[in-house]
């Protein structure tokens, strides 16, 4: 088995931290409390997140990108949910199994940056980072996506793999217990592996 993790917003707090770098009115130290500004009307659309939170700007989508320096994406934080991901990824397959996955943006400096995130904090080794927008070319029936999006979640089942969904405002599980649900689901994982 192999496991693909998303890293923005599912092990590090993007979304949030990103809204405050811009001058949103959010407190990126408390992610679950601010989740909750989110309109899951917005969907996966951080810009319209952005321009809707913001009380002066309108930001285009280069302009907000553009605002998120090098250092920002070194500096991520880890979300509530870190330690029960990895922790159930590596006891389900090896941490020589488990890989982060994270799509570019369009500024050169942001792979760079996640890279040096990785060799700060290690969730696995640099060398198991693929960076990516193409979630679903890692798809087989033994693979599993752990993911945030709808779209990426719907391509990687659609491609033979696996996939668990990590609730968040944002997509078709906004309103349940992430937490909870990861545990229960991971613990499903586990009992269904020993059977």
């Amino acid at each position: 088995m192999k496991i693909f993790i998303d890293l923005d917003d599912v092990l590090v707090d993007f979304s949030i931290a990103a809204l405050a770098e811009v001058g949103c009115p959010v407190n990126s130290w408390s992610y679950r409390t601010n989740l909750s500004k989110w309109n899951p009307e917005w969907g996966f659309d951080i810009i319209l997140a952005a321009n809707t939170l913001h009380p002066s700007k309108n930001f285009t989508r280069e302009e907000f990108w553009n605002a998120l320096p090098e250092r920002f994406w070194e500096r991520l934080t880890e979300t509530p949910e870190y330690k029960l991901i990895l922790a159930h990824s590596y006891n389900l397959a090896g941490s020589e199994n488990v890989f982060i996955l994270t799509a570019p943006t369009n500024q050169p400096y942001v792979a760079q940056a996640k890279m040096k995130w990785m060799q700060a904090n290690r969730p696995v080794p640099p060398e198991q980072l693929i960076i990516t927008k193409r979630k679903d070319a890692c798809a087989d029936d033994t693979s599993l996506l752990i993911d945030d999006s709808d779209k990426n979640i719907n391509a990687f089942v659609k491609a033979g793999g696996n996939a668990l969904l990590v609730p968040r405002p944002w997509n078709s599980l906004h309103g349940i217990d992430t937490y909870g649900y990861l545990a229960n689901a991971f613990r499903l994982m586990e009992f269904a592996r020993r059977s």
